[in-house]
C-alpha cells in the first residue's frame, strides 16, 4: 500500500500485514501517522508498482511506458 502525507508530501510503501484483512483501504489511512512530520493527514492507495510487477509475473503482461503529452501537444 502506498501512503502519502498531505502536509509534508512524504510518501512511503506500507505493509498491510498488521491490519485485519477485512479492513477497507480508506480506513487504513485513519490508523497511520506520517513518520516524517507526525501528521495524521495521510492518504493511501494501492501500490501500483507492486501490482504491475505481480501482473507481469502472473500473466506476462507488461505496461508500456509512454511519454506524457500535454493537451496543447495533443491538439497540434
Amino acid at each position: 500500500m502506498a501512503a502519502h502525507c498531505h502536509d509534508c508530501r512524504h510518501h512511503a510503501i506500507v505493509s498491510t500485514d498488521r491490519f485485519p484483512p477485512d479492513l477497507p483501504i480508506p480506513e487504513i489511512s485513519l490508523r497511520l501517522r506520517c513518520s516524517a512530520c507526525g501528521s495524521k493527514r495521510v492518504g493511501v492507495m494501492m501500490d501500483m508498482q507492486a501490482h504491475y510487477a505481480w501482473l507481469t509475473a502472473e500473466t506476462g503482461w507488461k505496461m508500456e511506458v509512454r511519454p506524457f503529452r500535454t493537451m496543447v501537444e495533443a491538439v497540434a
